[in-house]
């Protein structure tokens, strides 16, 4: 019998070592990025980790068993990343702190001017006060009146259109979470593969629900895994004016989140239809979701505090959401 022939121990070696070379390359990509928008979540082990295709196992300094010093470089490669993000979020509080330092030093200096000249233009301020307050009060008024108006108008409008209103009992759910189990019934989270198909699905799903021809209310759900959101989607709670439309994600991130307006507005911009859209926050503590993923076992701890540093608060002005409704620990 031919005894088999042994791995090429050198070719696996230059492999991994190749790899390592990509994720210094990534990680300097990355820090670029965090520095240019001053954010310390551009710069993270799971954006270098997808970027290069590492699994994330290997920052844990056990693997590859066989190369224990290659195991090592690994685990120095994240400790670096770890240590540098931690610099990184020191030097931003610092700058800001100097920051706030030399804005408050040159207020004082405006202070100590206008102090100086205000004997001599007291009577001129004083006027330009009362003038300002005079404006102020038209634009309130205006205001006031321009509100009155419009609630007349929408009032006026149910009244005509009320007939039109059906009450939806069932809701259409989008859920790409639910697409991330493989074959063998294994919840997949950094799974992708799986998660590009997921999106892909889901966004063509939302995009098949925006073409009818049907009054809709649009639920984009944003939340970390375990906060309450089965939970909240078991419990109906929705208004019965449209038909309810839900999208059953994280959606965590600014980004994650403008994914989704970006194709509801189109349709919802169209004269034909009747779409709006309604945020749903859920505001629940970090010792009860790490107690909940203990439970279920689904996203492994570091990854998962990762995922809740990466949360971005919901932008008024840059997300146009018709509602916000903010669901508190469920």
């Amino acid at each position: 019998m031919t005894e088999a022939k042994k791995p090429d121990v050198s070719i696996k070696e230059q492999g991994h070592i190749t790899k390592i070379k990509a994720l210094e390359a990534s990680f300097s990509r990355h820090k670029g990025k965090a520095i240019a928008n001053a954010s310390v979540n551009e710069c993270s082990l799971v954006k270098i980790s997808e970027d290069v295709g590492v699994h994330r196992d290997y920052f844990k300094g056990i693997k590859p068993k066989t190369l224990p010093h290659i195991a090592k470089q690994y685990k120095a490669f994240a400790d670096s990343v770890s240590q540098w993000r931690a610099e990184f979020q020191n030097k931003k509080i610092n700058n800001e702190v100097e920051s706030e330092l030399g804005k408050l030093q040159k207020q004082n200096e405006l202070l100590e001017n206008e102090r100086n000249q205000a004997h001599m233009s007291c009577a001129d301020l004083v006027a330009k006060n009362e003038q300002f307050k005079f404006e102020l009060s038209q634009v309130v008024d205006q205001l006031s009146k321009t509100q009155d108006h419009a609630i007349e108008a929408s009032y006026s409008a149910l009244q005509r259109d009320k007939n039109r209103f059906t009450t939806f009992a069932k809701a259409e759910v989008i859920s790409p979470d639910q697409q991330l189990y493989n074959a063998e019934g294994i919840y997949e989270f950094d799974n992708k593969a799986l998660k590009d198909v997921a999106w892909r699905s889901s966004r063509e799903a939302l995009k098949n629900f925006l073409q009818r021809n049907l009054p809709m209310r649009i639920y984009l759900l944003s939340g970390m895994p375990g906060s309450g959101k089965t939970t909240w989607l078991a419990s109906n709670c929705y208004y019965p004016d449209r038909h309810p439309v839900v999208i059953d994600a994280t959606n965590l991130t600014l980004r994650s989140r403008m994914q989704w307006l970006s194709l509801i507005l189109p349709y919802k911009m169209k004269l034909t239809t009747d779409i709006k859209v309604c945020a749903v926050i859920f505001d629940t503590p970090y010792d009860v979701l790490v107690q909940r993923n203990f439970k279920h076992r689904r996203i492994e701890e570091g990854t998962f505090r990762e995922l809740y540093e990466t949360q971005d608060e919901i932008s008024v002005l840059d997300e146009q959401f018709d509602e916000i409704m903010i669901i508190r620990h469920i």
